[in-house]
């Protein structure tokens, strides 16, 4: 079986949720398919219609048996499946992973024969979709680190919606907390850099910062003892791949009340209104100085993870294309 997998941007670095979800479904689908060709755009900024006629001309030639596209919830997404469809009249999947900014008028003219989304949260937009979640690579159990101390940390885009300003503000809020230290691990993306720099010093938490670009972030996961996902809106991954991450590594997460991210999260830490810079503060004080809650969380970090298995959702997302390209769906 051939198949096209259509994802917009990628490429290295491997430094976002919706590139790494990629990058293991084509490694595990090259063990099970006879081609796997992944059609991309590494020139930032370029047209979309441009990119969806590269993207028709790679097709064309490989004639897959399916298509597999990679996209968020637009307002031209149904546009972009409808001249996919029917320029290439191919078997089509679309797979849903979060939300733009604006959303309205995403279902007009969008032709898939089948649509898989990440989290319940996106059903609400695809009635008959099944749902794949968001899929983590496998952390080999020696990158673990048992000396956390009180490391708080996020990992991410300098983005409006990202909530690292409510995050900062959170932990100046905290006292008398022992080796207390905010570790922000900035994966480049984002134009609000100086801004944060600018509030860790306002809020006079600079002694107790780190702002790491292009790290490692198996060495920061496997130090931390809770990760933060302060989010305030409804705009990209509804179910952060990180998530699932963090919970590879046994590590609590402290998030927004928003979007996918009760499903994602649920007994394994604590969920907060967005924006509420008191409630995160009381959170991750509790995270950190009540043993008892931390041992509780860090047991339902295994179980909420056997939720999301990448074998079987990989498995589940081989059957629907494998079902697809035969049009038995």
């Amino acid at each position: 079986m051939k198949i096209a997998i259509i994802s917009k941007n990628y490429h290295p670095p491997w430094n976002e949720g919706v590139k790494n979800i990629t990058r293991e479904i084509v490694e595990y689908l090259r063990s099970k398919m006879d081609i796997v060709e992944v059609i991309t755009n590494r020139k930032s900024g370029s047209n979309i219609f441009t990119f969806l006629n590269f993207c028709i001309k790679r097709i064309k030639k490989l004639n897959p048996d399916v298509i597999f596209y990679i996209s968020s919830v637009s307002p031209i997404l149904g546009l972009k499946t409808f001249f996919l469809k029917k320029m290439t009249h191919t078997p089509f999947v679309l797979y849903v992973t979060g939300n733009r900014k604006f959303i309205s008028g995403y279902n007009i003219l969008l032709r898939a024969d089948k649509v898989l989304v990440n989290c319940n949260y996106l059903k609400r937009f695809f009635r008959s979709s099944s749902i794949i979640y968001p899929i983590a690579r496998s952390i080999p159990r020696k990158q673990m680190s048992l000396n956390r101390e009180n490391n708080v940390l996020f990992l991410g885009a300098f983005e409006k919606s990202r909530g690292v300003d409510y995050l900062i503000k959170a932990i100046s809020r905290i006292k008398n907390i022992p080796g207390l230290k905010l570790i922000i691990a900035w994966n480049q993306h984002g134009s609000d850099y100086n801004k944060i720099k600018k509030l860790i010093k306002k809020n006079r938490i600079s002694h107790i910062t780190e702002v790491k670009g292009n790290i490692d972030i198996n060495k920061f996961y496997s130090i931390a003892k809770v990760i933060v996902i302060p989010r305030t809106s409804k705009e990209r991954m509804s179910f952060p791949l990180r998530v699932i991450e963090s919970f590879s590594y046994n590590t609590p997460v402290i998030a927004s009340n928003i979007v996918g991210l009760p499903e994602a999260v649920g007994k394994a830490g604590i969920l907060v209104r967005p924006k509420d810079e008191k409630a995160l503060s009381g959170a991750i004080k509790a995270v950190l100085t009540n043993d008892k809650i931390y041992n509780k969380l860090l047991i339902n970090c295994k179980v909420q993870l056997n939720k999301f298995d990448k074998t079987r959702n990989l498995e589940k997302l081989y059957k629907v294309l494998e079902n697809v390209s035969k049009k038995v769906l």
